[in-house]
């Protein structure tokens, strides 16, 4: 949903202040890099779920030029760019399904804009939030879904250090495909989009993730690109994540 207010930050409605503004917002990615360096990976492995055209994966290999990236798109036409954009850079891996809560297929929400689409329907409310039509002209249509468990242990991964996640309020089901990695503790360090303000049916909502997130063994470190409609209202942000076990005495 950021590509939205990049977009359309112009548009009546928006309230959106950039990282470099004189609040001194806090980078994600500069945290995410300190994080590391707590942990002294050198080699970070990183998963970008929802990776749409890979402009998040350069970002990825700019601060972490010697990571492993692993990119997941279930759109078709956002997969062709993200090719396109990732077939330069080293060390990245790109794939044309969606991660969830099992293995299997299910129906993806294509809408006129495409960094909306979802495994979710669009909430009749989407508008009032984002003054975007989200049921005008969406297309259902099949994609596969994989769990993180399944992909780990068919490729061989035995740890992530990163997990970005934007993908449009399914980001507790990818969670809950990788409960023996989280039993493991193998993800370190979990990066995810929260909508806060309806915008597709089922969404999770700010206080069941943050709740979620906390009886998975995570502990919340900061809150980033917060986005709020012209009255005021939270309807979106980012978060940071850290595994209480692998930060246990930071």
């Amino acid at each position: 949903m950021k590509k939205i207010l990049k977009q359309l930050i112009k548009k009546a409605g928006y309230n959106f202040i950039p990282i470099d503004s004189k609040f001194n917002i806090r980078h994600a990615f500069v945290d995410q890099k300190d994080l590391i360096g707590i942990l002294d990976v050198k080699n970070p492995v990183i998963f970008d779920v929802g990776a749409y055209n890979g402009h998040t994966a350069s970002n990825y290999k700019t601060f972490f030029p010697k990571s492993k990236v692993y990119c997941f798109e279930p759109s078709a036409l956002a997969f062709k760019e993200l090719v396109s954009g990732t077939k330069e850079m080293e060390d990245i891996e790109v794939y044309n399904f969606a991660l969830g809560s099992k293995d299997g297929s299910s129906d993806f929400f294509v809408n006129s804009f495409g960094p909306t689409n979802s495994l979710l329907k669009p909430d009749r409310l989407a508008n009032e939030t984002w003054g975007i039509d989200l049921n005008k002209d969406t297309i259902k249509k099949e994609v596969d879904v994989w769990t993180l468990d399944r992909f780990v242990k068919e490729k061989g991964v035995s740890g992530i250090d990163i997990l970005k996640m934007d993908t449009q309020g399914t980001e507790l089901e990818i969670l809950k495909g990788a409960s023996e990695m989280i039993k493991n503790s193998s993800i370190k360090i979990i990066y995810m989009e929260i909508i806060t303000l309806p915008t597709y049916e089922n969404q999770p909502g700010l206080k069941n993730t943050m709740n979620a997130l906390e009886d998975l063994g995570f502990t919340l470190f900061n809150l980033y690109n917060l986005s709020s409609k012209a009255n005021g209202h939270l309807r979106q942000l980012d978060a940071i994540f850290i595994n209480k076990k692998s930060f246990q005495n930071f």
